[in-house]
């Protein structure tokens, strides 16, 4: 193994190398386990990518077994690149510690929301800003864990920076827990479509809470509800025109508001 390492070692880079891992990885499995590690001798980390990536029912129990290795090898960011293809036990130890060197936050929170959602209940409001490129994965495959974590942890910062297109699978989940969080930012002159589009469909009791105490903002509450729920689906009015526009397409402005 040690001959192999260094024959690995003095091909890095070349064509050479290129050939000797395709054939190993054309052969039986011990050859293909060779061929792992003569890339990792010779720290050839896209295609020990590639072999994370593959279909083999084995890919997460292979990948905690490197993780160490390639950590002490070549350092924290090339063993964050492991992670998303690691079981979530051996995630959820290695994440606190890895979370610096990870960039592949939206493949981690796609295959690991419960290691990615912990983290962002002991951060503080950097983490979302840091983990940003997470959320919609997040969204998609726990939008329940997102909505209590925004409960818990979205200030107003938080859930201003939020990207827009998050708030429909919020409203999914619980639509009065969702507009409790989206009604933070009305202060800033801006609440998410989705607020109007889901409130207005409220029973009476639910709705009240929602309506604004004051005329201006209840009559723009009023014309955004009702035009949304004209619109339909589709995104079309009645008349074949598109939905209005006001304040920027995702986000409706208050009046008065630049």
């Amino acid at each position: 193994m040690r001959e192999l390492a260094l024959r690995a070692r003095n091909l890095t880079g070349t064509p050479e190398l290129h050939d000797l891992l395709a054939d190993l990885s054309a052969r039986g499995r011990y050859e293909r386990r060779t061929a792992l590690h003569t890339a990792m001798a010779a720290r050839d980390l896209p295609y020990i990518e590639r072999v994370l990536a593959g279909g083999h029912s084995g890919r997460a129990a292979l990948a905690d077994r490197l993780l160490p290795d390639v950590r002490a090898r070549w350092g924290d960011r090339e063993a964050a690149a492991l992670l998303p293809a690691c079981t979530t036990g051996t995630v959820a130890r290695h994440l606190p510690e890895l979370e610096h060197a990870v960039t592949a936050w939206r493949a981690l929170a796609g295959r690991h929301p419960g290691p990615f959602l912990a983290l962002g209940r002991g951060a503080d409001g950097s983490w979302w800003r840091r983990c940003r490129a997470g959320l919609p994965a997040l969204a998609g495959n726990d939008p329940a864990g997102l909505l209590d974590l925004l409960e818990e942890h979205g200030s107003l910062p938080v859930v201003t920076r939020m990207p827009q297109v998050l708030f429909p699978a919020l409203f999914r989940v619980d639509a009065v827990r969702a507009a409790r969080v989206a009604r933070r930012i009305r202060r800033r002159n801006r609440v998410p479509r989705a607020f109007y589009q889901h409130v207005s469909r409220l029973p009476r009791a639910g709705l009240r809470e929602f309506l604004p105490d004051q005329a201006y903002w209840l009559r723009d509450f009023l014309v955004h509800a009702a035009g949304l729920r004209a619109a339909g689906p589709s995104g079309r009015s009645a008349h074949g025109y598109p939905r209005s526009t006001r304040g920027g397409g995702a986000l409706a402005r208050r009046p008065g508001a630049a």
